[in-house]
């Protein structure tokens, strides 16, 4: 199935409630298999908290932070990993420098679902994974609120020069030099596209 006519069912789960990103064929063994493995990847920085530590000791989690590390380093950690099979894969923050992700990463792996962290999916080779069985899917919900305030305070910095301000500051010079800038009262603000994080900064 062309990435067009995925993207075009999606549309239509999404307006029945349904929630992974891209169907995909689905059996009711996998189905049962997801329910009673509960064994994780998670590729990507994590906060070790005491939610995260209860989480650990009740399931099985395989975590592989990539701070530092190469992709050639990466796909060595996962090629070596004793467990093969998982019932979920989660790839977070600071991972776009081993991005992308294929089957070069999870050749060796049998995952059920894997997901990445974020609005966008282009550095998940969606044909390759769906082509396996693979659901594959995206967390735009969780980035739009975070996204959409730096966009206000880059808006913010564009128009009142804080870069510049920030820099004289720094350098000693406080009401000297520092120049007029405009004022947001007025101004016409334009949005190239109203997704999740641009009906957020309306």
């Amino acid at each position: 199935m062309k990435l067009q006519d995925r993207l075009r069912s999606v549309r239509q789960l999404r307006r029945s409630n349904f929630a992974p990103e891209f169907p995909i064929n689905v059996t009711r063994d996998n189905l049962v298999n997801m329910a009673v493995q509960k064994s994780y990847l998670i590729i990507g920085r994590v906060r070790i908290t005491k939610l995260f530590e209860t989480l650990s000791s009740q399931y099985s989690i395989t975590h592989i932070p990539t701070k530092g590390i190469s992709r050639s380093e990466l796909i060595s950690q996962i090629h070596s990993l004793p467990q093969k099979a998982y019932t979920f894969a989660l790839v977070l923050s600071e991972t776009h420098h081993i991005a992308p992700f294929n089957k070069d990463i999870f050749e060796t792996l049998q995952i059920e679902c894997l997901c990445i962290d974020g609005a966008g999916y282009d550095v998940l080779d969606v044909d390759y994974f769906t082509s396996r069985g693979i659901w594959v899917a995206n967390a735009p919900i969780a980035v739009r609120i975070p996204t959409a305030e730096w966009a206000v305070a880059l808006i913010l910095a564009s128009v009142k020069g804080l870069g510049m301000t920030d820099k004289n500051v720094k350098s000693g010079i406080w009401r000297n030099e520092l120049g007029l800038r405009w004022n947001l009262k007025g101004m016409t603000l334009g949005i190239v596209g109203l997704g999740e994080i641009g009906k957020v900064l309306t």
